[in-house]
């Protein structure tokens, strides 16, 4: 009886795993911001590193923000061909008049041709004011 619960439980495994598909599924791009470990910026100042992003089906567009709780400082997009793979030096101007302690969010959303989007985000705090 054993043997027959087995082989039933076998064939119910293998009949379940012939019905998955074997390709894979379409997903959201691959997105990720890199800068360097201190997290603090001045105003006005310069916040520069890079922004990866991967995705099988091509990227369509690249929307870059840089900005605080309540307003839009930098608002910039790139629209792309179908490679695969980006990789851009970021460069985003802090204006001056930000006070200390104000948090700047930099903000890369992307989107690729399957019209999946997705985002990554790295917070700074600015922590003094040039005259």
């Amino acid at each position: 009886m054993r043997t027959v619960r087995r082989s039933v439980g076998a064939s119910l495994l293998l009949l379940l795993l012939s019905c998955t598909d074997p390709r894979a599924r379409p997903v959201a791009p691959l997105v990720s911001l890199e800068f360097g470990p201190s997290r603090e910026i001045t105003s006005p100042g310069l916040i520069e590193g890079l922004l990866y992003t991967y995705d099988a089906d091509g990227i369509q567009k690249i929307v870059q923000r840089l900005r605080t709780a309540d307003s839009v400082l930098v608002d910039s997009t790139f629209l792309l061909g179908a490679d695969a793979q980006v990789t851009l030096n970021v460069a985003l101007a802090v204006p001056r008049g930000l006070t200390a302690g104000t948090q700047v969010r930099v903000l890369a959303m992307v989107t690729d041709w399957a019209n999946f989007a997705t985002a990554d985000s790295v917070v700074f705090t600015v922590r003094d004011s040039l005259p």
